[in-house]
C-alpha cells in the first residue's frame, strides 16, 4: 500500500502536472467543442452569467430588504463562486469516463485529464468573474486591498476541485450513480447556501449559514471583494476541508488507478 501510494506521485501526478500541452490542449478542445458552430462562441459564458445576474437581482432586491445597488454585486460574486463550484462537482464525476477512449488506448497519467477538467472549469469561472468585478465596480462598492487575499483563495479552491476531482472521478467509474446523487445534493445545496440570499438575513440563526461547508468556499472570494475583509475563519475551515479531501482522494486515487481502466 506505501509503495504504491509513493510510487502514484513519481508516476501519474509529477508528470501529468509537467505536461502542460497536453492538458492544456484538452482543456481547450473542450471550450471549443461546448460553443462549436455558436456565432457568439465563448462569449456566451459571459452574455449568459450577465443577463441571469441582472433579471435575479431586479426581482430579488425587489422581495428582499436590500437596495439594487448592494445586492447586485452581492449576487454577482456569489453566482459566479457558485457556478465554478458546482461545475467542478459535476464534472468530476464524470472526468475519466468522457476520456475513457484516451484512457484505454495508451498509460496517459490521470492527473492530465484531472487537470484539463480543472482548467475549463477555471477558464468559465475568470470569464465570469470579470462580469462580477464589473458590477462591483460600477454598482457596488469598489475594489479594496483585501482582494490581495485572492491569489490563496484561489489556490485553495483549486486544490480542493483537484482533491474532488480525485474523489468523485473514481467513485463513479465504479458506481455510476454517484453523480446523480452529486447533482442532486448540488441543486439543493444552491437553496440553503447563502447565495441568492444573504447570510445577514438568518438574524440569530447565522450558525445555519456558518455549519454549511459551501459557505466557507464561497465566503473565500466574496468577502474580500464584497465585504472588504479576510475570512479568516472560512480560510481556516476551508484549509481543514481540503487538507482531508486531498489525502482522502490521494489514497483512493492511488490505489484503483490499475483498475480504472477497466472500469470506464
Amino acid at each position: 500500500m506505501t509503495q504504491q501510494t509513493g510510487g502514484f506521485f513519481a508516476t501519474d501526478i509529477k508528470p501529468g502536472i509537467s505536461d502542460f500541452y497536453s492538458w492544456k490542449s484538452l482543456a481547450l478542445r473542450d471550450i471549443k467543442t461546448a460553443y462549436r458552430r455558436s456565432y457568439l462562441g465563448i462569449i456566451w459564458i459571459s452574455l449568459s452569467t450577465t443577463i441571469t445576474l441582472v433579471a435575479l437581482s431586479f426581482v430579488y432586491s425587489y422581495l428582499f430588504p436590500v437596495t439594487l445597488s448592494e445586492y447586485l454585486p452581492f449576487l454577482a460574486v456569489s453566482y459566479v463562486t457558485w457556478i465554478y463550484i458546482s461545475m467542478s462537482l459535476s464534472s468530476s464525476c464524470h472526468v475519466f469516463i468522457t476520456k475513457h477512449t484516451y484512457i484505454k488506448q495508451r498509460p496517459i497519467p490521470l492527473t492530465v485529464f484531472m487537470l484539463s477538467n480543472i482548467g475549463m472549469n477555471l477558464f468559465i469561472f475568470v470569464n465570469n468573474l470579470v462580469v462580477s468585478l464589473f458590477f462591483v465596480l460600477f454598482v457596488g462598492s469598489g475594489f479594496s486591498w483585501t482582494m490581495l487575499i485572492l491569489p490563496i483563495s484561489f489556490a485553495i479552491l483549486i486544490l480542493t476541485s483537484f482533491a474532488m476531482t480525485m474523489i468523485l472521478g473514481v467513485l463513479t467509474c465504479r458506481f455510476r450513480d454517484v453523480g446523480q446523487i452529486i447533482n442532486s445534493i448540488t441543486q439543493l445545496a444552491f437553496f440553503v447556501t447563502p447565495i441568492l440570499w444573504k447570510p445577514e438575513f438568518l438574524s440569530g440563526r447565522f450558525m445555519i449559514a456558518f455549519a454549511n461547508p459551501f459557505y466557507h468556499y464561497i465566503e473565500l472570494i466574496r468577502a474580500p471583494i464584497i465585504d472588504h475583509k479576510i475570512p479568516y475563519s472560512s480560510l481556516g475551515i476551508t484549509l481543514i476541508l481540503t487538507t482531508i479531501m486531498l489525502v482522502s482522494g490521494y489514497l483512493i486515487i492511488s490505489k484503483k488507478r490499475n483498475v480504472i481502466p477497466f472500469w470506464v
